[in-house]
């Protein structure tokens, strides 16, 4: 596996950092995005967020795709 790739499994909780890495944006993007509600995010603590893989890949997939492929 090259240097820097994260390997994660699909339901694993990830961290906003390690989310960000696996989607190669910011830490930023990630905390916008989750505000904006544009993808599942679980607040553990007030200043905490963790993300599920593959809820995260399943809202991507809606929202580049909201009525579904015809």
């Amino acid at each position: 596996m090259p240097e820097g790739v994260l390997k994660v499994s699909n339901h694993e909780l990830l961290t906003t950092s390690e989310l960000a890495r696996v989607l190669r944006v910011t830490p930023e993007t990630i905390r916008e995005w989750a505000k904006d509600g544009r993808i599942p995010a679980m607040r553990i603590r007030p200043k905490v967020l963790r993300f599920n893989l593959l809820d995260v890949k399943r809202a991507m997939v809606v929202e580049s795709d909201p009525e579904g492929s015809k």
